[in-house]
């Protein structure tokens, strides 16, 4: 329960933005890939992808990057709002505690 208890810590800062994805909406696009879509402002958009034994970058392929970009935009869509995440953490602390 201590990373919930972070989780809603980092919820307070004004760059965070913390949204539960719930099991009920079954296998989304990114299922098993993790990724980070990196921004700058200066540079190109870049999509860091860890593996088990190598990492990748995607920066130079603007429809991989675009991609990767429409993905989260979904999965941030199909996700409860903020509102409601925190409150499903702070429930399930409760329920577990």
């Amino acid at each position: 329960m201590p990373q919930l208890a972070q989780l809603l810590r980092f919820a307070e800062m004004p760059n965070v933005t913390i949204q539960v994805l719930p099991l009920t909406e079954g296998a989304g696009p990114a299922m098993g890939r993790d990724f980070i879509i990196l921004k700058f402002r200066e540079e190109p958009d870049l999509v860091y992808l860890e593996q088990l034994t190598t990492s990748l970058y995607l920066r130079d392929n603007l429809d991989e990057v675009t991609h990767y970009g429409m993905i989260f935009e979904h999965l941030r869509a199909t996700a409860l709002p903020e509102s409601k995440s925190l409150a499903l953490i702070a429930d399930r602390m409760k329920e577990w505690a």
